[in-house]
């Protein structure tokens, strides 16, 4: 994967994602978060959600808009900014 991970702020990730990338990003993200951790973890016993905020590619981080659901519907599915005026990302 081109995607890395830049940097980290408590319980935060910034990852610089390629746009095709970026269903496979937020998959690994919650799996991760909600079943490997507790997993290794298993005094951990809240349930861990995962929220994410994506920005088009090139734009300042006060474009950001949340992304839900952040499992992908179907495994072709992919991600696409749909409007930039109302900042919206939607499953196709």
């Amino acid at each position: 994967m081109k995607s890395m991970i830049c940097g980290e702020i408590h319980d935060s990730l910034w990852i610089d994602c390629t746009s095709k990338e970026l269903p496979d990003v937020l998959e690994k993200c919650h799996e991760l978060v909600t079943k490997k951790l507790p997993e290794q973890w298993p005094w951990l016993i809240v349930p861990l959600e995962v929220e994410a905020e994506v920005s088009p590619q090139d734009a300042s981080w006060h474009a950001k808009k949340e992304v839900k659901p952040m499992v992908r519907p179907s495994a072709d599915s992919i991600l696409r900014f749909e409007d930039v005026a109302k900042g919206k990302w939607v499953w196709q």
